[in-house]
C-alpha cells in the first residue's frame, strides 16, 4: 500500500537542500499564508501547551536579558499606558496586596473622570492614585484607585486620601456623575 506521509519523509531526506531552497521560495512568494500559519501554530501551541510554553518564554529571557529589555522598551513605547500601569502593579506584588486591575479598568476610571484629576480638575496626562496607598495595604483594584495628576499625586505621596484633602482644602472638588 502506497503511505505518502513515508514516501514525502524520504523524498525530503534525500532531497533536503532542494526542499528547503523551494520552501524558501515560497515564503517569499506567500509571506501573508506564512504569517498566518504561524499566527495560528502559535496560537494552538499556546493554549495547548501552556506551561511548555511559559517555562519557553522564562528560558528565552534568562538566555538573551539584552533582547528581553530591548523588546520591553520597543513595547512600551508602543503601549505607553499600558506600560504605565506595570509599576503599580509590580508594587503591589511586592507588598503582597491583591492586584486585579487592568487595562480597561484603569481607562474606565479616567472616563468616569471625564479623563481629569480627582484633586485639582487638571486635564492632562493622568496617573494612578491608590486611595488607601499600597504601602499602607491598599490594594491595587478598581475601587482603591482614582485618576490624578503628576503634581497632585506626589503631593500626596502616600497619605491617604482624607488626610490629603485635610492638608490641601484649596484643590477645586469635582462632581463626577
Amino acid at each position: 500500500m502506497f503511505d505518502a506521509k513515508e514516501y514525502r519523509r524520504r523524498y525530503y531526506a534525500s532531497h533536503k537542500e532542494a526542499a528547503y531552497k523551494a520552501y524558501r521560495e515560497w515564503i517569499a512568494v506567500h509571506p501573508e499564508k506564512r504569517r498566518e500559519y504561524d499566527q495560528r501554530y502559535s496560537r494552538t501551541c499556546t493554549l495547548s501547551h501552556p506551561e511548555k510554553n511559559r517555562e519557553k518564554n522564562r528560558r528565552w529571557r534568562l538566555a538573551h536579558p539584552e533582547a528581553n529589555r530591548e523588546r520591553l522598551r520597543q513595547w512600551d513605547k508602543l503601549h505607553p499606558e499600558s506600560a504605565r500601569l506595570r509599576g503599580p502593579r509590580r508594587r503591589a506584588h511586592l507588598a503582597s496586596v491583591v492586584a486585579t486591575l487592568t487595562h480597561s479598568d484603569w481607562l474606565e476610571l479616567c472616563w468616569q473622570h471625564q479623563m481629569a484629576c480627582v484633586y485639582c480638575g487638571v486635564f492632562g496626562p493622568l496617573t494612578i492614585d491608590h486611595i488607601i496607598p499600597i504601602s499602607k495595604g491598599g490594594p491595587h483594584i478598581k475601587e482603591n484607585i482614582v485618576p490624578a495628576c503628576r503634581s497632585c499625586n506626589s503631593r500626596k505621596g502616600n497619605k491617604p486620601e482624607a488626610q490629603f484633602k485635610r492638608a490641601n482644602p484649596k484643590g477645586k472638588e469635582r462632581k463626577v456623575n
